[in-house]
């Protein structure tokens, strides 16, 4: 059965690209001028670059859980009056400003006398900060919480002012704290830090490290800018606070935003970097000893033809209205990289063309080479992104929606600008022109003297003979005779099959283990004081809290014995987890409620006196009105209680891993309950990444790799090689998310962006040297293989070199952030040339097709991946000549004909004599011949 044709698409493409390449030819001017306008125009956009900095709304799901349970929590409860009590009841994160003290001495004790009134004298400078908004003077009490006219007060502060000259003599208990004097008990679980017990007691506190001062702002939005100033003064001070007694860790409500937002202002010197690196690199790869031929003012073309692309796509999402956020300031380094491996794919099938030929030829013929390379590149970078633009994560959409549009924008300018760029420099090659100079100079055998020779001579003489710019570098030769046959060799396919196993094991271990979640400390820079203060907080302060509302939904009749009963054993069962405190620190209004009814001994005989009783004496007492804050009834005057909820203490919740352990357990908790019933802190909208990330990350990748294989089939129309293709990705990608585990790599919104972008990297490798094979001559299994790395062994090596060059100084960041990038992308390069060079090619030689007889005849002979071609019009040529030639020859087994070569992405294909034997299928003795 005759195999259906599915080349249609790459042979119109191949014929539109070659007539599309004598148009620029005719006239290049429009197509470099128009662009540049263009850009110009477009940029005039970032005017209205629009920046977001909200952590909560970049680095949380969209449809993240703990946002549904706020808003339910919110249609229940309000949070307008707020005091003591209900700051741990806020299902939002409250207007505030930290500060950490601790003693310089890691002995010494912040509870005594000297360091406490140390403390108490920066409070006082702290709340004599004033500032100006809108010509009006602020202070503390002004901007403060305050409650029935008072400033909320600081609890560490309010427990011991009174007996700071007898605090070393006073017994203080922890974490319930009793004031002897006035009866008023205080838990300093939340505000005392690096506790020491005395010794043989378990209350009995002996000395302190750490106290935590929390300055609790208005939440009033008539002051907000007032708030925000004065913040920002508290912070400035204590960054420059001294004392010889304590040392100050502050944070404020704005710190991670405003952290985060100095992103943009390391990039720069980044990206000069970065670009630099590239730029030589890419005039330094096509340098040649002949000042007609270098192209040095080409290359630089190239690198401008990304720049324009990056500002025009940039300027026009800003015309859009598109947000941007500050990890998208990292993009324009990986689309220098893009852009350069395209330059260097258009400058490869230029030199590739007859250089007697007319500038309009040439281009013709470059074009219907690397431009279809070009087009498939940009398609699977294109998918990768539109699959990341529709992820839960407003990052990842954000930065996958920039670059979708930025690697869409560099194809275009590469088939325009810097293709008409590729013309006009063509017509100076034409004239035998010097790259510098312009000046019209003599070939090199023309040459008068030495110095002319080295200083100016180039082009071709007119008594040579060669038609293509180049011959296959010594690079090239290593991967055919000695790389090659190296790694084909028995012994080696062993010790490769065996570290294949390696990898592909210690890669699925590492995905089985790997770290979900972005640390909020991540997005600051290492030397930030947020940093400082997390690590204080984390170590001194997470014994006790968050504080987590176990909210029940529906309406209940809570008189009833059996809900009640129901009730109790639910809190219970959340006490019992390991994440949270025992019922000592539980606030359960139904629990003190029936203990007050058992104690008074009061009787109700309906759901009316229990609620009439709960109401008129229980919630009046003022040890117990808080209550009332976690009990919603239907109206004023109803019976029914429709929500109520009970506040539990997490326990020990020092690290990110404890944080997802107290998220996944208290939710699965949530399935016992015998009512509709959520649970919920302010910190779960961020929590909620831990157990996201995964899933979403597993959905995008498997959507780009169906994608990529619908892609494969479509314009590499081998099923064999779109499969090996695919599968090879996927390796890819296992050891990426595997091994980033081992190099401290958590996988987030950061990682996620990377390992999307790591689908389009993969394919080039992967589609390079499968598909090379599959159409590579040779009798055996191991000289196809062995051809197929003559070919792409190099254009392969130099890509991954561009690449990392132009990622290297993301490693240096001082930001997660841009690490992350970098070593995620070096993986996939590292990788990737793994695959390329070394599994690919043993397991290929092993389980790939046993002949390439049946392609060769096929009319879909000529495929593009990125950085090489197959033209089945000449390969048919080719074959035809090839049998002729054979059937002449009857005994001389050096009778020599002439092909051209192929071309690959870094400057492959000469002509060449290549030896034919009598064999059916040609056999290749130290020199190869590609058919094109």
């Amino acid at each position: 059965m005759k195999r259906p044709r599915l080349d249609f698409i790459e042979e119109g493409l191949t014929k539109l690209y070659a007539k599309y390449g004598r148009i620029i030819a005719r006239c290049p001017l429009p197509f470099l001028i128009i662009p540049v306008l263009t850009a110009i125009g477009l940029g005039y956009g970032l005017k209205y670059l629009k920046t977001v900095s909200s952590v909560e709304y970049l680095y949380t799901p969209l449809d993240g859980q703990g946002k549904i349970d706020r808003d339910t929590v919110e249609s229940f409860f309000t949070s307008e009056d707020v005091d003591a009590a209900s700051v741990t009841r806020l299902s939002r994160t409250i207007l505030y400003s930290w500060a950490i003290i601790t003693t310089k001495d890691i002995n010494g004790n912040t509870l005594s006398t000297d360091i406490f009134r140390d403390i108490l004298n920066l409070d006082e400078q702290l709340k004599n900060i004033t500032i100006v908004s809108n010509d009006t003077v602020y202070g503390w009490n002004d901007v403060c919480l305050a409650v029935n006219g008072e400033c909320l007060p600081l609890l560490v502060l309010a427990a011991f002012r009174d007996d700071v000259d007898n605090l070393d003599n006073l017994q203080i208990t922890y974490p319930v704290y009793t004031d002897g004097t006035t009866g008023n008990q205080y838990f300093l679980g939340t505000d005392v830090g690096g506790v020491t017990l005395k010794s043989g007691s378990d209350v009995l506190l002996e000395r302190a490290f750490a106290v935590k001062l929390n300055y609790y702002l208005s939440i009033d939005r008539s002051v907000r800018q007032a708030t925000n100033l004065w913040s920002s003064a508290f912070l400035n001070f204590l960054l420059n606070y001294e004392s010889d007694l304590i040392d100050v860790r502050v944070y404020t409500t704005r710190s991670l935003d405003t952290e985060l937002s100095k992103v943009v202002d390391q990039i720069v010197p980044i990206f000069a970097v970065g670009g630099s690196l590239l730029i030589a690199y890419a005039i330094l790869s096509s340098n040649k000893r002949d000042w007609v031929q270098n192209k040095p003012f080409l290359c630089l073309s190239g690198v401008i033809s990304a720049l324009l692309a990056i500002l025009s796509s940039f300027g026009l999402l800003s015309y859009c209205g598109f947000e941007f956020t500050e990890v998208v300031a990292c993009l324009p380094v990986l689309i220098l990289s893009i852009g350069v491996d395209d330059m260097f794919i258009m400058l490869a099938a230029w030199r590739n063309t007859d250089i007697r030929q007319s500038v309009e030829d040439r281009m013709s013929r470059a074009f219907s080479e690397a431009a279809l390379s070009i087009t498939i590149t940009s398609i699977t970078d294109g998918i990768a992104f539109a699959v990341g633009a529709f992820s839960r994560f407003p990052s990842v959409r954000i930065f996958c929606t920039y670059a979708a549009a930025a690697v869409t924008a560099d194809f275009i300018f590469q088939i325009t600008f810097f293709a008409a760029a590729l013309a006009l420099f063509g017509y100076r090659e034409s004239s035998n022109r010097h790259c510098l100079t312009c000046f019209k100079v003599k070939p090199n055998d023309e040459a008068p003297n030495l110095a002319y020779r080295v200083m100016c001579a180039g082009g071709p003489s007119q008594s040579t003979t060669t038609t293509s710019e180049i011959a296959p570098s010594s690079l090239m030769r290593f991967f055919k005779s000695v790389f090659g046959p190296i790694v084909l060799h028995n012994v080696s396919k062993v010790i490769i099959l065996i570290s294949y196993g390696v990898y592909l094991g210690f890669g699925i271990w590492g995905v089985l283990n790997v770290d979900e979640g972005l640390a909020l400390t991540s997005l600051a820079a290492d030397d930030s004081y947020v940093n400082d203060f997390y690590e204080y907080e984390y170590r001194y302060f997470r014994e006790y809290g968050p504080s987590i509302m176990l909210t029940i939904t529906e309406t209940v009749d809570y008189s009833d014995v059996s809900a009640q009963e129901s009730i109790e054993n639910l809190v219970s069962d959340y006490e019992a987890l390991n994440v949270i405190h025992t019922s000592t620190f539980t606030e359960s209004w139904l629990r003190f409620y029936l203990q007050y009814l058992a104690a008074a001994n009061i009787t109700y005989s309906s759901n009316e006196e229990f609620v009439a009783i709960l109401r008129q004496q229980f919630l009046q007492l003022n040890a117990y009105a808080h209550y009332a804050q976690d009990i919603v009834f239907a109206d004023d005057t109803s019976t029914d209680i429709i929500a109520s909820r009970f506040i539990l203490i997490s326990k020990d919740i020092s690290s990110t891993y404890r944080e997802q352990e107290l998220l996944v357990q208290t939710r699965d908790l949530l399935d016992s309950s015998p009512y509709e019933t959520l649970v919920y802190n302010a910190l779960y909208v961020f929590f909620d990444q831990y157990t996201a990330i995964l899933p979403a990350t597993l959905q995008n990748l498997g959507i780009a790799l169906a994608a990529m294989l619908i892609v494969s089939i479509l314009l590499i129309p081998s099923l064999s090689c779109s499969i090996w293709v695919v599968a090879a990705i996927a390796s890819i990608e296992v050891g990426v998310i595997g091994y980033m585990t081992f190099w401290g790599v958590r996988l987030d919104s950061i990682s996620m962006i990377v390992i999307i972008l790591c689908i389009g990297f993969s394919v080039d490798f992967s589609a390079h040297i499968t598909y090379s094979y599959t159409i590579a001559p040779g009798k055996t299994k191991k000289m196809r293989m062995n051809n197929a790395l003559f070919l792409l062994g190099m254009p392969m090596l130099q890509g991954a070199v561009s690449t990392i060059l132009g990622v290297l100084t993301l490693a240096f960041s001082s930001y997660y952030i841009f690490r992350t990038l970098f070593k995620t992308l070096f993986l996939v390069i590292v990788f990737g040339l793994y695959h390329g060079l070394f599994v690919l090619p043993v397991l290929l030689s092993l389980f790939g097709p046993t002949s390439s007889k049946s392609i060769r005849k096929d009319k879909t002979t000529r495929k593009s991946v990125r950085g090489m071609s197959f033209n089945s019009h000449g390969t048919r040529r080719a074959l035809k000549k090839r049998d002729t030639l054979m059937a002449k020859q009857k005994a001389d087994d050096n009778y020599e004909v002439s092909v051209a070569d192929g071309v690959d992405e870094m400057n492959t294909g000469s002509e060449q004599t290549c030896p034919v034997k009598r064999d059916p299928i040609v056999e290749f003795n130290n020199k190869t011949i590609v058919f094109k």
